[in-house]
């Protein structure tokens, strides 16, 4: 209930702030009512953020990273970008993929945590 009522005030500022859109009112919906990459500690926690490296492999035509680099990366952005949640790393590999988001990073045919560094500074 407190997530509907938090979400349904923040539209109420779409009418009020100009040059707002719905997607960034869901972003920021997600980022006062989600939880946050750096209490992420349960498994169903980890197996969330290894299934959106997953994805952000297959978005950008790369080999899905063995279940070592899976977790390696996790724990990179965990540590690294602490105040993102699992929302921001779906729009940003939305973005990434639909060549909306402003990024010189090159994966060089491979999730690194220098190239995942560099796109996620760019969200």
């Amino acid at each position: 209930m407190n997530k509907l009522s938090k979400q349904q005030n923040s539209v109420s500022i779409v009418s009020t702030l100009p040059n707002t859109n719905s997607k960034e009112i869901k972003i920021y919906n997600a980022h006062v009512t989600d939880k946050r990459l750096r209490d992420f500690s349960t498994k169903e926690d980890l197996m969330l953020m290894n299934s959106l490296i997953v994805r952000w492999a297959t978005y950008v035509g790369v080999e899905t990273p063995e279940a070592s680099q899976l977790n390696m990366l996790s724990n990179f952005i965990k540590e690294h970008f602490p105040s993102f949640n699992a929302y921001d790393l779906k729009e940003c590999i939305s973005m990434l993929a639909s060549q909306s988001l402003e990024t010189d990073a090159e994966h060089y045919g491979k999730i690194s945590p220098i190239y995942v560094s560099k796109v996620l500074k760019s969200y």
